[in-house]
């Protein structure tokens, strides 16, 4: 929302019959669609969501957790022109797929992964490009 929400905005509940921005064809969009009535306007690209949010066009942006840390973290404007809701809607499990027949390249991953994870680089890493630790989900 941004830094002065105007329009009170603390969680998805106060979301009834706001102006929210999303990017086209994300879970963020079908899960903006279902509040009710909410006036939906879509972007090709997030960042112009919440550009259009923080012109006043928008009381919200609805956009996924590590997109928004990411842009909050390299880009001080928006980060400081912003405040970042706790609330998450959902959450989506992603995943590296490898062909079928890689076993090498999958179990080299998982080690990878393991270790990286054992040593806490990890966490380093990805402190270091979405500005705050991993999700203890994460880790596991």
């Amino acid at each position: 929302v941004p830094k002065a929400n105007k329009a009170g905005i603390t969680d998805f509940e106060s979301l009834k019959g706001k102006r929210i921005s999303v990017q086209l064809g994300t879970t963020s969009m079908q899960f903006a669609k279902k509040i009710p009535d909410a006036e939906i306007t879509t972007f090709d690209h997030v960042g112009d969501a919440v550009l259009n949010m923080m012109a006043g066009n928008a009381d919200a942006v609805i956009n996924d957790k590590p997109v928004t840390d990411y842009m909050l973290h390299t880009n001080k404007s928006i980060a400081e022109g912003t405040t970042h809701l706790a609330p998450i809607a959902t959450a989506d499990y992603f995943a590296m797929v490898v062909a079928k027949n890689n076993t090498k390249l999958q179990q080299d991953i998982n080690a990878a992964l393991k270790q990286l994870k054992a040593e806490g680089t990890f966490d380093k890493l990805h402190e270091k490009w979405f500005g705050i630790p991993a999700d203890p989900e994460l880790l596991k």
